[in-house]
């Protein structure tokens, strides 16, 4: 996917709103700073900073985001392994966007958040598929993220449909009908 068709971040919208605050803007100065260490050699290492930068919360957002678009895979992962781990609704664009990333990692991670997130990620999900359907690392992700909301429950005829499509030998055209289908139906839900 190219950076023209990526999904709107939330960074800034986030960073915004924290920066409206003394405490959260100070906070998430602070997560910035502790940032440099998930570019340690180190893996341990890496995974301490991440659980520090997770202590911040909603303050940590922002450079979590910014690190889900780092040079190096191993700062993605990291970024990616937090965000999984926050199952923050406005973050959910940005996990779709990490599905398509170089290392399968952080593509697993991204999908593992947006499962962690439930129902709530499925509007910008279908977005996203809809968006980039011709996107092989994108179609393998919200088919595997789909199929467990499926089995969780979460699921109505249009995502059954679009399962199918995904799973199928269906031209990535389909996936598109299917994925606005799907998409139009949530948005109506919540109407």
């Amino acid at each position: 996917m190219s950076k023209s068709e990526k999904l709107t971040s939330a960074k800034m919208a986030i960073e915004n709103e924290l920066n409206a605050d003394p405490t959260e803007r100070l906070r998430m100065m602070e997560a910035r700073i502790l940032a440099d260490g998930l570019r340690d050699l180190n893996s341990r290492k890496r995974g301490e900073t991440r659980e520090k930068i997770l202590r911040f919360g909603r303050a940590a957002l922002p450079v979590l985001l910014s690190s889900l678009e780092d040079t190096s895979a191993n700062v993605r992962w990291q970024a990616a392994k937090a965000l999984s781990q926050m199952h923050d609704p406005e973050t959910a664009a940005d996990l779709v966007n990490a599905m398509e990333d170089d290392d399968f990692g952080v593509r697993w991670l991204a999908a593992k958040g947006l499962i962690a997130m439930g129902p709530v990620c499925l509007e910008p999900l279908l977005w996203g598929l809809k968006e980039c359907f011709d996107s092989m690392r994108i179609r393998e992700g919200a088919r595997h993220v789909l199929h467990v909301l499926a089995d969780n429950g979460h699921t109505d005829d249009t995502i059954e449909k679009l399962l199918h499509v995904l799973q199928g030998f269906e031209p990535p055209t389909e996936v598109a009908w299917a994925a606005e289908a799907a998409w139009k139906n949530q948005k109506k839900k919540k109407h």
